[in-house]
């Protein structure tokens, strides 16, 4: 409780924030009590913060790192507000692939779990956005060029792109298991 009242009584301290955010999102990852709690009284106070500092990728990383752990016990109300800023953070930190690590795999999940939130990103064009972010991948990926002295280097940011990719295929799967995601995929594969 007191942890979460930081979020509100220092709600422009970035500093204060991560390490509330840290704490939050440690706990959340070990106890289950914890993500029951977070639910019903910390999820607004998140997607506030998440909105208020949509500019700071260290504190939407910390931010979508919580969320990412209490997913699977969203009430309704809050899942079309969530996907908003999801998809409105990935649009702003757009060329930043670290931070969309954290924020796709959260959208990822989410999207595995819930046939709702399936349809709020296809409607408010997640699918073109995680298109987008897959060309970045892409681009990168065929910039790694083979160097010996730097192998173990490439091989990390090789891997990093893979995963992200593998977060973002898994996410139009699941997209494309509804009819509304199958026609507007393969709408915008024949267009692009």
């Amino acid at each position: 409780t007191k942890i979460l009242s930081l979020l509100t009584t220092h709600a422009d301290n970035p500093v204060v924030l991560s390490h509330a955010l840290s704490v939050l999102w440690d706990l959340a990852h070990c106890f289950q009590s914890v993500k029951s709690y977070l639910v019903s009284e910390g999820l607004s106070k998140i997607i506030d913060l998440i909105e208020r500092h949509i500019d700071n990728p260290v504190l939407l990383d910390k931010a979508f790192g919580t969320l990412w752990n209490l997913h699977r016990y969203w009430p309704v109300t809050y899942k079309k507000r969530a996907i908003a800023v999801t998809l409105k953070a990935l649009e702003k930190h757009i060329k930043k692939l670290g931070l969309q690590t954290c924020i796709i795999g959260f959208l990822n999940q989410f999207v595995i779990t819930d046939s709702a939130v399936r349809d709020l990103v296809i409607e408010n064009d997640g699918v073109r956005l995680l298109l987008q972010i897959q060309q970045q991948v892409d681009d990168k990926t065929k910039e790694i060029v083979t160097d010996e002295k730097n192998e173990k280097e490439q091989d990390k940011r090789k891997e990093h792109y893979d995963r992200i990719s593998q977060m973002i295929f898994g996410t139009l799967n699941y997209l494309a298991k509804t009819e509304l995601g199958r026609k507007y995929i393969c709408l915008l594969y024949t267009s692009d």
